[in-house]
């Protein structure tokens, strides 16, 4: 099972972060070994909101609703495509965070 978690932490869910978990929802509907799931916290509040895809272990950072269409094509074929991946968030809170996330859904 691949999973799209995004952030609705305070500051994420400040910048639309609710939206963007909607429209990828949407977008990814009927893809039946994807799940599209609200998370509590990825603790990249700065550069939210943060879009984690497990088991691939890619953080997207300050996602818009433009970049939506983007990150279901990286679902849909694998590929990274159109935009940088996480490059602001600090690799210690990116390590941590995909700790948690692993344990919580398996590696």
């Amino acid at each position: 099972m691949r999973r799209v978690l995004v952030c609705q932490g305070l500051f994420c869910s400040a910048q639309d972060s609710h939206r963007v978990l909607s429209e990828l929802a949407a977008a990814l509907r009927g893809q039946d070994a994807v799940r599209v799931e609200p998370y509590y916290c990825f603790n990249g509040c700065g550069h939210g909101p943060n879009v984690v895809l497990h088991p691939d272990h890619v953080w997207y950072e300050g996602v818009k609703l433009d970049d939506v269409p983007a990150i279901a094509a990286h679902v849909a074929t694998g590929e990274p495509v159109g935009r940088a991946c996480g490059q602001r968030v600090p690799s210690a809170v990116k390590l941590a965070s995909l700790e948690i996330v692993d344990r919580q859904y398996g590696s």
